[in-house]
């Protein structure tokens, strides 16, 4: 049960009991019992759980509407109609959790601005605004380039529907308003604006964000921020020891990549939000990923609240992929078609699509491009990175000579790039003030006796695109909370804005992972498909090369231009079913409240 509390807000019993095989109630690993005395012993506390013998636990499914016989029951006595595993659960803690939330942020008196001023600070008509908001936008074209677009603007610099948004925000009167945004549409800007408006009324202003590195972005338009740790004054392993930070009445609390935070972090902000009378304005991204352990916390208010939509996700320089976009993050399979007739999609085997991906890469990073390169899992993010080095070294980009240990064993030299995995506020990161944080790219340029002498990387140049880094040199010797830079995980790439966003797609991932991994770039976003399972045998008989000698073989091939690449029915067949798998977490009272409604459609 402590690890349910801090595992997804709904479970279902096979993943549960699924958990409890590796460890024991404090998560230590089993030892001293034959396999199947264990199994045997998990499977009963796991079966007294659900019973809510330790924690009560309630199951999210409708109840049957009549009585089963005995004779349509199995062994566990539940009814042979229902899906053997499938059942849902929850703690009942979680659901009270979730139940006080929606209450708190409801209430209404919270602190605001009058509809006047906000429209006054804003510099626009409130009526406009709001027409902008609800998609009845006036005077807008749509360019070839997007970034030559002339749409309205307020007179503080806002598109409308940006305006129309804090217009909302400012003015809504209960504790809690909602800001659903869609990749690259400027939500950051909207929070940025909103604060200005309530701190030019004498009240203060705090950003709160998931993680440092959506604090640092956050804090260039909200001076004071805090991760959401910090603020709540999190312990390891006691939350909330230190106590929060304190506030007064009248404080606005803007929540960055709020589809992010954790529902226990949120239910606690909230909760300390009304205690204070102060206001919260929630912005994030419902159709992006979301906290791995206890997510959804941001879809129950939104469903419950309703939210504000920003309408033009603008990161993107051609017009036909910020509508494309936004098919694309409503699962639409139809515009796959348009990214494939720009050449946004490649399809292949898995060893030539991995190679692929490397190979742009390679290119565009040795040009200078900012570029990123994504996988949903560790493992291919790992074998990706290693590729891109073996090649860089070929390139004499990077040192193949004296290099340190990092992060899995793996090794770094000079002209590598690195990631930080850990914040380290005793470093200043290459600018005053500014410490290092989980998600810093770093750049190494010399092994020295105190550690790396490494440079951290900056925004893309707005005009060239091209990677930025400090002026200065740091030392930074904690390698092993280090990893290679070149290829990340699709959730540490949520957030983040590059020239050239690269991907490479499986075929396991679910819409979510896809939207935010081919939403990255403002140039160009491009998918490497794999076309064939990496896990499926192999029937031909006889021995297979060496896998780096098979690598160099196929690399020869690739580039004498004898390759065939999949054809682009395939890797499209790929994409809609990563597409049509719906992965969005859903809280506990949404998941009991849908199985009712499918009940009821039913009866």
């Amino acid at each position: 049960m402590k690890l349910a509390s801090v595992a997804p807000s709904v479970w279902h019993s096979q993943s549960r009991r699924a958990g409890a095989r590796t460890r024991d109630a404090d998560g230590v690993p089993l030892t001293g019992l034959e396999l199947a005395a264990a199994a045997a012993l998990l499977e009963d506390l796991a079966d007294r759980a659900l019973a809510s013998e330790f924690e009560p636990v309630a199951c999210l499914e409708a109840p049957e509407l009549a009585e089963v016989p005995a004779g349509l029951r199995r062994a566990d006595g539940r009814s042979v109609y229902q899906r053997h595993g499938g059942n849902r659960y929850a703690t009942r803690a979680q659901l009270a959790m979730e139940e006080r939330m929606v209450a708190q942020a409801s209430a209404s008196g919270a602190p605001r601005v009058s509809r006047a001023e906000a429209a006054h600070a804003l510099g626009a008509d409130p009526a406009r605004l709001e027409d902008a908001l609800a998609g009845r936008a006036h005077g807008l074209r749509e360019p070839q380039d997007a970034r030559d677009a002339q749409d309205p603007r307020t007179g503080s610099g806002l598109r409308e529907d940006q305006g129309g948004a804090a217009l909302v925000a400012l003015t809504d009167g209960r504790l809690v308003s909602v800001l659903n945004a869609p990749a690259g549409s400027g939500r950051t800007r909207v929070l940025a604006e909103a604060a200005r408006i309530w701190a030019a009324r004498g009240r203060e202003v705090i950003g709160i964000t998931p993680s440092q590195s959506a604090r640092n972005t956050l804090a260039a338009g909200v001076p004071v921020c805090y991760n959401a740790a910090q603020f709540l004054g999190h312990l390891p392993g006691r939350r909330g020891g230190r106590g929060p930070v304190r506030i007064g009445p009248g404080t606005l609390l803007v929540i960055d990549e709020a589809s992010m935070l954790s529902g226990p972090d949120l239910a606690d902000l909230i909760a300390y939000a009304q205690a204070c009378g102060a206001k919260i304005i929630l912005a994030g991204d419902l159709s992006q990923l979301q906290a791995v352990e206890n997510g959804g916390g941001m879809s129950l208010p939104a469903q419950m609240l309703g939210y504000a939509r920003l309408a033009q996700p603008v990161r993107f320089r051609h017009a036909w992929e910020q509508q494309a976009s936004l098919r694309l993050r409503d699962g639409d399979t139809s515009v796959l078609a348009e990214y494939d007739q720009h050449g946004r999609i490649i399809g292949g085997d898995p060893e030539q699509m991995m190679d692929a991906a490397a190979a742009a890469y390679v290119g565009l990073a040795a040009g200078g491009t900012d570029t990123l390169l994504m996988a949903a899992d560790h493992a291919l993010r790992r074998e990706l990175n290693r590729r891109i080095r073996e090649d860089l070294i070929t390139l004499g980009i990077v040192s193949g000579g004296p290099a340190v240990t990092i992060a899995d064993g793996t090794l770094a030299g000079p002209g590598d790039l690195i990631i930080c995995t850990r914040n380290d506020r005793t470093v200043e990161a290459g600018e005053p003030g500014r410490t290092l944080a989980n998600g810093d790219l770093l750049r190494i340029g010399a092994i020295t006796r105190r550690g790396l002498l490494v440079r951290r990387a900056l925004d893309a140049d707005p005009v060239t695109g091209q990677r930025r880094w400090t002026d200065r040199h740091f030392v930074f010797n904690s390698c092993t909370d280090a990893e290679l830079g070149y290829a990340v995980t699709d959730h540490a790439a949520q957030g983040r804005t590059v020239t050239a966003g690269l991907t490479v797609i499986t075929g396991t991932e679910d819409r979510q992972h896809d939207y935010v991994a081919r939403t990255r770039g403002t140039e160009v976003n491009v998918a490497y498909v794999f076309t064939a399972s990496p896990t499926t045998a192999d029937p031909a008989p006889g021995p297979r090369p060496a896998p780096e000698l098979a690598r160099y073989d196929r690399r020869t091939t690739t580039h004498s231009g004898l390759a065939t690449p999949a054809a682009p029915s395939e890797a499209l067949a790929v994409l809609a079913g990563v597409l049509g798998r719906d992965g969005q977490q859903q809280s506990a009272t949404q998941v009991r409240s849908q199985a009712l409604a499918d009940r009821s459609s039913r009866d």
